[in-house]
């Protein structure tokens, strides 16, 4: 169950940094 929990907790990281990288339109 641990193991479940800390990969979704990388999932929501990932997640987090995608909307992130969205929100920020500094990319070309």
């Amino acid at each position: 169950v641990l193991l479940k929990i800390i990969f979704h907790r990388q999932d929501t990281q990932e997640l987090l940094k995608k909307l992130l990288e969205r929100k920020k339109p500094e990319t070309p």
